[in-house]
């Protein structure tokens, strides 16, 4: 189902410029996943949580914004807004679509730790620019 992803075209490169020609500068994936995720939050505020549901994506933006980070799957449950039931639940779905991996954290194997794959991270950025302003 994701190898698609992978061989999609990429975007065709465009230069976005302000006023003249002075170009925007290179776009910071992390950045603006941590943008996307604060808006989301944000707009949770006016409408409320149960109006925009999207626990998966609030993970990916997440891990994304904080990629050199290890997170647990409790603080990301926190982050989304959501049971910490539901967080795994997620995790666990984009681990098994080679998005996100997780493992036994070192200090206390009670908890499990996640990050995006290389693959997730690949996708991730390359959605991230084709959105990008």
């Amino acid at each position: 189902m994701t190898a698609h992803l992978l061989n999609m075209p990429q975007p065709r490169s465009v230069t976005p410029t302000l006023g003249s020609s002075t170009a925007c500068p290179a776009l910071d994936p992390a950045m603006f996943a941590k943008k996307l995720y604060d808006d989301r939050r944000r707009r949770e505020a006016f409408f409320g949580s149960d109006m925009f549901s999207e626990p998966g994506w609030d993970i990916l933006l997440d891990l994304r914004a904080q990629f050199d980070a290890a997170r647990i799957p409790a603080s990301l449950a926190v982050c989304v807004a959501a049971p910490i039931s539901t967080g795994v639940r997620h995790l666990r779905a984009l681990e098994e679509l080679g998005f996100v991996e997780r493992w036994k954290d070192p200090q206390d194997s009670r908890r499990r730790l996640s990050r995006l794959t290389k693959h997730g991270l690949l996708v991730m950025d390359r959605y991230l620019r084709s959105i990008s302003p």
